[in-house]
């Protein structure tokens, strides 16, 4: 192993990292980012060493003998350099550069073995969550789907009550609940409400008048309801390409319905970027009257580029 500086004297502190590897370096590269997230904004692997052929029995046999007993030893690789390249200029540097070899250690085969193993599993895990996120979003959309049908002809949005107090009764359209004020709206019409052991952060214009209490209001249609197992994927709010005004907006629409149907957190994908994004919702989600939490993503989740809420 070596080590390499970060940057070049002079330079600002902190500039994105991208680690840049090919073929085996590519297989490395990667290897080093799901070891540690949190050190790259990026990775480019070119054609990553992914697939290998699998050496005859005997030579694998001999292979972890040497292992044992001369780790470092130099091993002839038996590749075929003569298609490393389509330029014949790039081969024939190749052959009069001093430093090149053919040979190989039992020590860096099997490393190299091992992390090509660790990689395609991650890569494997992350495909099953991306499966498993793509059917949870199908579920819902045929949700919605359903609630809209049963919904009919639409109606023109009733306005906001005349005065919004603390302790009144509201009705919030786009969740189809009623609850109990709790602040009155502040400078950009944003109400805190309550229902029940949970919070609600809505605004004036999602607000109309709570139904009487006396049942003289007439007959309201059904509405439709939805679930998940409790085995279920968290629910995923995608704000990438968002501005942060239009992603905190998305973003406590989603936290609403998590907190709906019961969910214990809420994964937020805002990418890496400059940051911008992911400081905003970190904020946000600091004094938020639904979110006990919230944490990094890790390996799988998406890393940087994830936010995790966990739900009170």
């Amino acid at each position: 192993m070596f080590t390499v500086n970060l940057g070049l004297p002079g330079q600002p502190e902190r500039l994105p990292r991208v680690l840049l590897g090919h073929s085996m370096g590519g297989l490395t590269a990667l290897d080093y980012a799901l070891a540690h997230p949190r050190d790259l904004d990026r990775v480019v692997a070119s054609s990553p060493g992914l697939r290998s052929a699998i050496p005859p029995w005997w030579k694998l046999a001999l292979a972890n003998v040497a292992r044992v007993t001369a780790p470092a030893a130099g091993f002839p690789t038996g590749l075929d350099m003569s298609g490393i390249s389509h330029d014949p200029e790039v081969c024939r540097l190749r052959e009069a550069d001093s430093l090149k070899h053919d040979l190989i250690s039992p020590r860096l085969y099997f490393g190299l073995a091992e992390a090509r193993q660790r990689v395609q599993r991650e890569a494997r895990r992350e495909e099953k969550s991306r499966a498993d996120a793509g059917r949870l979003r199908d579920e819902i959309r045929a949700l919605e789907t359903a609630h809209e049908a049963l919904q009919g002809e639409p109606e023109a949005a009733p306005a906001p009550p005349a005065t919004i107090e603390p302790g009144q009764r509201v009705r919030v359209r786009d969740l189809g609940v009623e609850a109990d004020v709790v602040s009155g709206p502040d400078s950009e019409g944003r109400v805190r409400l309550r229902r029940g052991s949970w919070s609600i952060e809505s605004h004036v214009d999602r607000l109309s008048a709570a139904a009487p209490a006396d049942g003289g209001a007439p007959a309201r249609r059904p509405i439709a309801s939805w679930s998940t197992p409790e085995d279920a994927a968290p629910l995923e709010v995608d704000l990438r390409g968002m501005e942060s005004e239009e992603a905190l907006v998305a973003l406590d629409a989603g936290l609403d319905r998590a907190a709906l149907v019961g969910l214990s957190e809420l994964r937020i994908v805002h990418g890496v970027g400059r940051g911008v994004l992911r400081a905003a919702v970190e904020r946000h989600l600091r004094g938020h009257p639904q979110v006990a939490s919230q944490r990094p993503g890790q390996v799988g989740e998406g890393g940087r580029g994830v936010t995790v809420a966990i739900l009170k």
